[in-house]
């Protein structure tokens, strides 16, 4: 979580026990965030904004270097994360803007889609599933298509590495790697 005044932020850690939510020890100082997403038990961590960067196993923060002016939102594993941009055009149509990036912060690959697209993130951060247009899409942590699957509506990976879809007919599908 990423709160503070002015332009820079501190980054705070919880825990959830049995009694709530509880506070961790330990802070970092980041630039002003709007969005995060973690992996694993803090592996990797992601804050989004103005200035994105990754935060690795709760101590070491690496900015995130990418071509995308601001970045919104965020799906992360402990291997790799992707950061989103979107926008609407003059005509009103969607559009995403995703950007693999690994554990150094360097951007990986892209991706610039003309419509709005769901992304997942696999536990490990090896594998994406991008859903737009009724096709799930998975790619590798190098933004490679690795497989597709259409009459799609949305999908997710499990905790166990498990690809579940939801597909047009609201039928949900169960996929092993």
């Amino acid at each position: 979580m990423a709160r503070g005044p002015g332009d820079r932020s501190e980054v705070l850690w919880f825990r959830r026990d049995r009694h709530g939510w509880r506070p961790l020890p330990g802070h970092l100082r980041a630039g002003p965030a709007w969005g995060a997403c973690t992996a694993g038990q803090g592996e990797i961590a992601v804050l989004v904004g103005a200035e994105p960067m990754l935060v690795l196993r709760r101590a070491h923060p690496v900015p995130i270097r990418t071509d995308l002016e601001m970045t919104g939102e965020c799906a992360a594993g402990q291997a790799g994360a992707v950061v989103i941009a979107r926008w609407k055009d003059d005509r009103d149509r969607p559009h995403t803007a995703i950007r693999g990036v690994d554990t150094s912060g360097a951007q990986t690959w892209a991706r610039d889609i003309p419509a709005e697209v769901q992304v997942r993130a696999e536990t490990s951060g090896k594998r994406f599933v991008l859903v737009y247009g009724g096709t799930a899409e998975l790619v590798d942590q190098r933004g490679r298509t690795t497989a597709t699957h259409t009459g799609v509506l949305s999908a997710a990976y499990t905790a166990t590495a498990e690809l579940v879809l939801l597909r047009d007919d609201y039928h949900v599908q169960w996929l092993t790697s």
